[in-house]
């Protein structure tokens, strides 16, 4: 399922709150780039391959809460990646903030492994912890477009 999501944002490219692109205008642009690549496809998995795309949109399964976890422990991890490599140069707290948006019991145990070593990461240095909102450091303005985003 994971894969299958991300099949579309290999098209589209992967759209974060920052890219200036509604939720709605990213789920139109992502749902007609599947339905494209499935009508171009043939064989016995090509039907299976939207249904799964739609399910992880939807977020209404165990499954697909469970794919939408893994999606946001993706970026987590990519920004503490980014931030390792500058480092220190590049604060991403920003990003952090999708971990409030974590919906499973094994999604939040991870996101808050990584917070932590986020943490011991910048230890003594200021820094942004969008994962606290406001109280964090994000702007009111950043923190109303990830709860819109992420929902």
């Amino acid at each position: 399922m994971c894969f299958v999501h991300d099949i579309a944002e290999s098209v589209v490219g992967d759209i974060t709150p920052f890219s200036g692109v509604s939720r709605t205008e990213k789920g139109r642009r992502e749902a007609s780039t599947i339905a494209y690549i499935a009508s171009r496809w043939s064989g016995p998995y090509t039907a299976e391959i939207e249904k799964l795309w739609h399910e992880f949109e939807a977020g209404e399964t165990p499954e697909a809460q469970f794919a939408q976890d893994i999606d946001k422990i993706e970026l987590l991890l990519q920004a503490v990646e980014y931030e390792r490599e500058s480092k220190n140069e590049k604060d991403l707290g920003e990003f952090m903030g999708v971990a409030r948006k974590l919906r499973t019991e094994a999604g939040k145990a991870w996101a808050n492994e990584i917070l932590g070593d986020r943490e011991r990461f910048w230890e003594g240095r200021q820094h942004l912890r969008g994962e606290h909102a406001q109280q964090g450091g994000l702007s009111e303005e950043m923190t109303k477009a990830h709860d819109a985003y992420y929902g």
